[in-house]
C-alpha cells in the first residue's frame, strides 16, 4: 500500500494527486486560497504561479510567513485557525 506522499523521483499522478483534475479547475477559476505551505514543492509552486500569473485572479495566502510574493495577492501572516474563521 502507498502512503500518500511523495518518493524521490516520482512523477506527480492523477491516481494519487489528481493533477488533472487541478489542471482543469485552474484554467478557470476565480480565486485561489493557499493555505500554510512553503511552496517547497514544483506541484504547489506551479498551481500558485499560474494564478498569480493571471491578472483577474486573487490569492489569498494565509500563512504565518509569506511565500507568494507577486501578484494579485492579499495576505493573512497569522495562523489558519484564527484566519479562517475570519474569512468565511
Amino acid at each position: 500500500m502507498k502512503p500518500h506522499c511523495m518518493f524521490f523521483d516520482e512523477c506527480y499522478s492523477e491516481h494519487y494527486y489528481r493533477m488533472k483534475t487541478v489542471d482543469r479547475f485552474l484554467e478557470d477559476c476565480d480565486a485561489l486560497i493557499v493555505i500554510g505551505t512553503a511552496l517547497a514543492t514544483s506541484f504547489a509552486k506551479r498551481i500558485v504561479q499560474d494564478c498569480v500569473s493571471k491578472e483577474d485572479v486573487p490569492v489569498i495566502e494565509v500563512n504565518l510567513e509569506t511565500f507568494c510574493d507577486r501578484g494579485y495577492v492579499a495576505q493573512l501572516l497569522m495562523k489558519s485557525e484564527l484566519a479562517l474563521p475570519m474569512l468565511f
